[in-house]
């Protein structure tokens, strides 16, 4: 089964344009050889012929440059694009052992590795980019959207525990998926140490605003349970010393230091398992 994710050309430049924004030394990746630009268009013109002279093309800038992985992506691209898998997946391995650092060719690679129906290679290597550049985690995560992956298989192979990416994770969740989704990621953020104070108190007030009352309680509960394991019971204070939010002075949960607004801590005060002490 194939899955058409981004076009060839597509893939390439969007690639391109993260690297260069995540790694601004990295310029010379958008300073294309003449070959190259007319291979790009050609293989945007699409059709036997034209996909011949990408194919053309991109075998010529790759003789300027075979030391870079750049080119034997394109050319990798041109093939795919061409219905030549076997010398697709060549240049795409090739690519991969010259760049096997470079986040923009791992992401390239997996896509690849996408259309040609190998989810288990492109997981692997989406999961290496985001390790190496938490940049890519929309379209990464997007990715996983259009593979109809459930959360916790994403967690499992797809998400590294790594703070910057779990939170980006749980905001996709929270936008894009249920709310029982965006529990089952807050549980294992919250396991894992993966959020601070002033995230969790974020994602609690909005749950909050969403009138979710009990899913707040229950993740301010998850939270400070992992934060420091100890009494069942956690209670709300009010802290005029926390920076004021909209709404009068910031409550803050228990011991910790996560800051809500008054009408959030008024709504989860009804709680049995978190009593008001103000």
């Amino acid at each position: 089964m194939k899955f058409s994710f981004l076009s060839p050309l597509q893939t390439g430049l969007l690639a391109s344009v993260i690297l260069v924004f995540s790694a601004p030394l990295q310029f010379h990746v958008l300073s294309l050889p003449d070959p190259a630009i007319g291979a790009f268009a050609a293989l945007r013109e699409g059709g036997p012929q034209a996909l011949e002279r990408s194919v053309e093309g991109f075998r010529l800038a790759l003789e300027r440059d075979p030391a870079s992985p750049f080119p034997w992506c394109d050319l990798g691209e041109a093939y795919l694009a061409s219905g030549n898998d076997r010398l697709a997946r060549y240049c795409f391995s090739r690519g991969l052992q010259l760049g096997s650092r470079t986040p923009a060719i791992q992401f390239r690679a997996a896509s690849y590795y996408l259309n040609a129906g190998d989810t288990q290679t492109a997981m692997a290597l989406l999961d290496r980019v985001l390790h190496t550049d938490p940049g890519y985690a929309d379209i990464v995560f997007s990715y996983y959207d259009r593979l109809s992956m459930s959360v916790a298989d994403a967690i499992h192979s797809g998400v590294p525990a790594d703070p910057l990416v779990a939170n980006a994770w749980l905001e996709h969740v929270r936008k894009t998926r249920t709310l029982a989704d965006a529990t089952t990621v807050w549980h294992w953020i919250a396991g894992h140490s993966l959020a601070n104070d002033k995230q969790a108190g974020d994602y609690i007030e909005s749950l909050v605003e969403q009138r979710q009352y009990s899913a707040a309680a229950e993740a301010w509960f998850v939270y400070l349970s992992n934060r420091s394991p100890g009494p069942s019971k956690l209670n709300l204070i009010l802290d005029g010393g926390f920076e004021t939010r909209p709404g009068g002075t910031p409550a803050r949960l228990g011991s910790a230091g996560i800051v809500i607004s008054p009408i959030a801590a008024s709504a989860l005060s009804q709680f049995d398992l978190m009593p008001a002490d103000r």
